[in-house]
């Protein structure tokens, strides 16, 4: 009977040196083998790119600095350590990792040990795993407090469209105004509709952009390809400025003008 160690991988970002240092301990069991002629190791380290090219190498210099397959977009990254002795049945020592852009979904993003021995497949596991959870992690506090984003996001965007529809029937003197404005009702009722029509437009425009803002934040980011091919960073720096420039500075005129007129 073998020891087997498991870590499933989440909200973490891989940069190219990260993934060295991950390369690096693969290695090393390589090197802890190579005076033993009764064992046979085969190392692989691959990294699949978007355009469609797999890049494969027995060394993890496939990471190094100016690499051919550093210089794609990255979706893939998978280690693997295979050695067995050659003469007896022994139980197989075997070290894996896999990682995916944004996060296989089906629990692939993992790193895995096995082997016969349980000491050398707990330093091994530890060691992976310490190194790995050293790395930034790749979640916000957008992605820590999805509920509050979400709301945030529907009165804010929907704050924005209210807005436009107001100064677009005053510029047109159209005849549609939100009713809350035309009829004479009680101020609570009025607030009541306002609210009720800023999440329900909210809601719309919300749906559309956000699988694109979770997208941003990643559960797994392979941040080592050139920076202009990240879209997820390209896509949380948009938002920021977005963020920082036009909803926040927004969302407090809103409220002061409330606090003032109530």
């Amino acid at each position: 009977m073998g020891e087997a160690r498991e870590y499933r991988i989440s909200w973490r970002r891989f940069e190219r040196e990260a993934l060295e240092q991950v390369g690096k301990v693969f290695e090393e069991q390589v090197a802890a083998h190579a005076g033993d002629k009764g064992f046979r190791c085969d190392i692989r380290f691959q990294v699949s790119c978007d355009d469609g090219t797999t890049y494969t190498s027995e060394a993890v210099d496939l990471f190094a600095q100016g690499s051919e397959a550093t210089t794609k977009n990255p979706v893939a990254v998978s280690f693997s350590f295979y050695a067995f002795r050659i003469r007896d049945g022994a139980v197989p020592e075997r070290v894996l990792f896999d990682v995916h852009q944004g996060g296989s979904g089906i629990g692939m993003d993992r790193v895995r040990v096995e082997g016969s021995d349980p000491q050398w497949v707990q330093s091994v596991f530890v060691r992976l795993k310490e190194r790995i959870d050293s790395f930034p992690p790749s979640d916000s506090w957008y992605t820590r407090h999805r509920t509050i984003t979400d709301w945030a996001a529907m009165l804010g965007l929907g704050s924005i469209v209210m807005l436009g529809i107001q100064l677009v029937s005053l510029a047109l003197r159209n005849v549609w105004v939100p009713p809350a404005y035309t009829i004479n009702i009680n101020r609570f009722l009025r607030d009541v509709f306002d609210l009720f029509s800023t999440l329900v437009f909210g809601a719309v425009v919300w749906g559309r952009l956000e699988s694109r803002f979770w997208e941003a934040w990643p559960n797994v980011d392979l941040a080592f390809g050139p920076r202009h091919l990240r879209l997820a960073e390209k896509r949380r720096n948009a938002f920021k400025y977005a963020m920082a420039t036009v909803v926040l500075p927004f969302c407090v005129a809103v409220l002061v003008d409330l606090l003032m007129h109530h």
